[in-house]
């Protein structure tokens, strides 16, 4: 996984099962992974139109993994 958060760091499956201290991680979707990714990037935004973020809505969904 490249990590936005952490300036594009490579993070392996293996080093977030141990900074998480599990033993398995479930693998995501596609979709799981650019709604994760562009969650955090929302979240560095400053300023959030409302009409971007109803156009993030409609094409992402709710993030529960199923569009709206």
């Amino acid at each position: 996984m490249v990590d936005p958060s952490r300036n594009g760091r490579v993070t392996t499956r293996s080093d977030c099962a141990g900074a998480f201290g599990v033993g398995r991680l479930r693998e995501l979707t596609d979709r799981e992974v650019l709604v994760e990714h562009l969650g955090c990037l929302w979240e560095r935004v400053p300023c959030r139109p409302a009409s971007v973020a109803e156009a993030m809505t409609r094409v992402l969904g709710d993030g529960s993994g199923s569009p709206t």
